[in-house]
């Protein structure tokens, strides 16, 4: 009866780290004199104020690809919910075609017995009936 099987589509998870980040703020490494050095021996940064600028953008921009990417998982989870509602409603759809076929055979089958058993009470009744009238027949010519 069960003969229509889907398998569940998975939920969508996004992988956030494929998102290509914006530019890189070009940052300048000092020591404690405020001298230019080499990252390694860096104490400290110091940023220009066109590089600075950038942070608040560069953070709204990260959070804004965030929420996307988070938004759209969502609306594809609920393609794959909606998915999976319709392989079920095709099973259950399947099912209850199953049931009614097998009630319609059940049905037809005691319908055909019915009508074999009316016609063998049918014929019995007629047998004892003619076997009635013959021997009721036999008495009477005997009788006389």
């Amino acid at each position: 009866m069960d003969n229509i099987k889907f398998e569940k589509s998975l939920h969508y998870e996004t992988d956030i780290s494929g998102i290509t980040k914006p530019e890189k703020l070009n940052v300048i490494y000092i020591d404690n004199n405020f001298k230019e050095v080499p990252i390694k021996d860096a104490t400290q940064i110091l940023l220009s104020n066109k590089e600075y600028n950038k942070i608040p953008a560069l953070l709204r921009l990260c959070k804004a690809y965030k929420d996307i990417i988070y938004e759209q998982e969502k609306l594809v989870n609920i393609k794959v919910d909606e998915i999976n509602s319709f392989k079920e409603f095709i099973k259950l759809e399947q099912m209850k075609k199953d049931g009614y076929f097998e009630l319609w055979t059940i049905s037809e089958n005691a319908y055909r017995q019915e009508r074999y058993d009316a016609s063998m009470n049918r014929f019995t009744s007629y047998l004892y009936f003619e076997t009635i009238i013959i021997v009721f027949l036999i008495v009477i010519i005997l009788a006389l």
